[in-house]
C-alpha cells in the first residue's frame, strides 16, 4: 500500500470516527447513559463522547485507542430473525 492510498484510507476512517462511536453507543445501549463510562473504559477521558458532538476530534493515538476498545468489545449479538422474504416462517 502506497503513503498516498495509505494517508487517504486513514483520514477517511479519521473523518468517520464520531460516526462509528455513536454508532457503537447505540448498539450497545449506551447512547443515553453510559457515555461518560465509555470514553474513560476506551480512551480514559469522560469527555469523549461530548467533544465529539462538539464537533472537536481526539488525537489519533486517541482514535486508536477507542477503535482498539471497540474492537475487543463488540456490542451484544441480536438473535437473526429472517423476514418473510428471508425464506422465513410466515
Amino acid at each position: 500500500m502506497s503513503y498516498i492510498d495509505l494517508n487517504s484510507t486513514l483520514k477517511a476512517r479519521m473523518e468517520r470516527f464520531p460516526q462509528d462511536v455513536f454508532a457503537y453507543l447505540r448498539a450497545t445501549g449506551k447512547e443515553e447513559r453510559g457515555r461518560t463510562y465509555f470514553g474513560v473504559q476506551a480512551a480514559n477521558n469522560p469527555n469523549l463522547v461530548s467533544r465529539l458532538e462538539a464537533g472537536k476530534p481526539p488525537s489519533l493515538e486517541v482514535m486508536l485507542r477507542v477503535w482498539a476498545y471497540m474492537e475487543e468489545n463488540p456490542p451484544p449479538q441480536t438473535a437473526h430473525v429472517p423476514n418473510r422474504s428471508q425464506g422465513g416462517a410466515a
